[in-house]
């Protein structure tokens, strides 16, 4: 009840689909980024929302994904 609210970096009302843009031509990269953003929640809440995000398009990240 005495939780403070947290800006987050990314928009809420952002809808990131599958498919949509251009695919990624290096998608090691941004699934190895995602892995590190993982780790990094556990000190840092604030990302947390959109980590989780980012991290449903794993198997096929186009570059909205990683904008």
């Amino acid at each position: 009840m005495n939780s403070k609210f947290v800006d987050t970096p990314m928009d809420p009302n952002v809808r990131l689909l599958h498919n949509q843009g251009e695919p990624l031509s290096y998608p090691k990269k941004y699934r190895r980024l995602i892995k590190k953003l993982n780790y990094l929640i556990i000190t840092r809440p604030d990302i947390s929302f959109a980590v989780s995000v980012v991290s449903q398009f794993l198997n096929s990240p186009y570059e909205d994904h990683w904008n």
